[in-house]
């Protein structure tokens, strides 16, 4: 009986906006891919978490290390340009929280004149995915970074450059490993030049009309691993 684990990030979980649940927990993508996979005599484990780094993914190889199959979603959270530390951006003390609220105000601003840096360096990113690749034997479904849209990008100027340096290491040490394939899903969602519809129009994560788009890609693809 094949085992199949996703390990997502935030893009895994439910989505609420000013308190109206835009897309629920059994309209996500992993739960979609899962609810065909159950029906087929597969056993899935869905692990998402925001903020997750890939450095992060070790930890959770051993936490699932009988899977036949990884899903293994990449977010913005490594390569996204941050003004401010992993540290100060989550903090709830009232000089984080002050800093957060004034960056808030005019972020393309600092971004371009201040400060502006991604969590995970390119030597850190490449050497975690080797890390990861050499684990297991088993097989390595990556879905690279999606692109922001076109407001995400007015508010982080960069991202979307960012992103595609990140995705183009990911591509290129993957490549060398027999079982490791990618979901180029960046490539996907700039073939349509409507491709913020997959989008919330404010913070990128996707919709409901999103998340059945990444579903119906990864099915395609672990269709063929049988």
């Amino acid at each position: 009986m094949m085992k199949v684990t996703f390990i997502t990030d935030s893009y895994g979980n439910l989505r609420i906006h000013n308190n109206i649940e835009e897309v629920d927990k059994q309209s996500t993508y992993p739960e979609l891919v899962k609810k065909q996979l159950l029906s087929l005599g597969y056993i899935v484990h869905v692990d998402a978490a925001g903020y997750r780094k890939v450095t992060d993914l070790p930890f959770l190889y051993e936490k699932y290390n009988d899977s036949d199959v990884y899903v293994i979603q990449l977010g913005i959270v490594d390569a996204y340009p941050r003004i401010l530390s992993l540290k100060n951006t989550l903090s709830k003390s009232l000089i984080a929280k002050g800093l957060r609220k004034i960056i808030r105000k005019n972020r393309p601003f600092f971004i371009n004149y201040i400060h502006n840096k991604p969590w995970t360096s390119e030597v850190v990113f490449r050497k975690a995915i080797n890390n990861i690749c050499s684990i297991s034997q088993s097989t390595l479904i990556w879905i690279n970074i999606a692109p922001v849209n076109e407001f995400q990008e007015k508010e982080t100027p960069g991202a979307n450059k960012s992103i595609i340096k990140y995705n183009e290491i990911l591509s290129n040490e993957i490549k060398k490993y027999g079982h490791c394939t990618l979901l180029n899903i960046f490539d996907l969602f700039m073939q349509n030049e409507d491709y913020e519809k997959y989008m919330h129009p404010i913070d990128s994560h996707l919709n409901v009309l999103g998340n059945k788009m990444y579903a119906n890609e990864l099915l395609k693809i672990i269709d063929q691993k049988k």
